[in-house]
């Protein structure tokens, strides 16, 4: 009965990894090591500095301890294909309530550069790869001009792109990713702060190449825009990875499927279980139990007896993995 429960738990398992809560787990070849904490579709009018963040997911009550990477995921389609792409970093902060949104309430507030990014795309131009070190991230609440926010970046000071300043006052708000060497930005959302004086924020993967309707200039970072409700598909995530969590990638779930198959299977064959000639299984003597197994007869352990030496919980029986 102990038998047939553990090899239940570990069907079990693996179904539960095999199911995808969101499409980053199909598009993003690391998110196996990540866990979801946030999913957001953006509104086309948010005023997220003076009422909460409509979270889809959020698992920002978790107690996960000191994090490794934080992960971003976009994904748009405005009617001529769906866009994504995936931002990993070391991580920045470890208190989840700051790597989301950054609005008002959050306190978060983050204008640096990053290490070891990770980007994954199906955008034609986005540069991917690993291990990249000219990451950078913008995430404040308030306003922002084009002047250089870092100053040696490389940036403009004459558009909105991968290196603004933020005023510190207002409520248009910033959470973009930027890959300064290639004057590229990752993800942008923007002007969710208020909604009162731009009624449309902005949303973009990559960077942006269109002239937008307050001004007329091209802003690479997506300032301006007013493009949110072209979207019939807009879905944020973000992902932290901790050390040592259990996998949440479908092919580990498979592997774990496969492995509780394979413990049925091989159950099924004879196993005899012996005592350990040095110790009785039934006696109390403040010492771990011990077993042996009878080896097959193709099967030798280097000690002359033919018997392999276990060591195993009283209370679980061995079978064969």
């Amino acid at each position: 009965m102990r038998t047939s429960s553990f090899i239940i738990a570990f069907l079990l398992l693996g179904i539960l990894a095999t199911r995808s809560s969101a499409d980053a787990v199909s598009d993003v070849s690391e998110i196996g090591t990540y866990k979801l904490i946030y999913q957001l579709s953006p509104p086309t009018n948010a005023a997220f500095n003076s009422n909460p963040v409509p979270y889809g997911v959020d698992n920002s009550a978790l107690s996960l301890g000191p994090l490794s990477r934080i992960g971003y995921y976009l994904e748009l389609d405005d009617g001529t294909g769906r866009d994504w792409v995936w931002v990993s970093m070391d991580a920045f902060t470890s208190d989840l309530a700051k790597i989301g949104v950054p609005t008002l309430g959050s306190g978060a507030i983050w204008q640096m550069t990053v290490a070891n990014m990770n980007v994954e795309s199906n955008v034609a131009g986005i540069v991917t790869g690993t291990d990249i070190a000219t990451g950078n991230v913008e995430f404040w609440p308030g306003n922002y001009d084009q002047a250089q926010g870092l100053g040696d970046l490389g940036g403009s000071s004459l558009v909105y792109d991968f290196d603004d300043s933020q005023i510190g006052t207002g409520n248009y708000g910033s959470m973009q990713v930027h890959n300064h060497a290639a004057g590229q930005t990752l993800l942008a959302y923007n002007n969710w702060g208020a909604s009162a004086n731009f009624p449309i924020d902005d949303l973009g993967v990559g960077n942006n190449t269109l002239g937008n309707p307050r001004d007329g200039d091209v802003h690479p970072d997506w300032t301006f825009s007013a493009n949110v409700a072209d979207y019939s598909l807009k879905n944020l995530e973000v992902w932290v990875s901790v050390p040592f969590e259990v996998p949440s990638l479908p092919g580990a779930g498979l592997a774990l499927l496969a492995m509780g198959l394979l413990a049925i299977a091989r159950h099924k064959l004879p196993t005899r279980i012996v005592p350990h000639p040095d110790g009785n299984p039934s006696a109390q003597h403040g010492r771990r139990r011990q077993w042996r197994r009878a080896l097959r007869p193709h099967e030798t352990s280097g000690n002359g007896q033919g018997l392999r030496p276990y060591r195993i919980s009283p209370t679980f029986r061995i079978i064969e993995l």
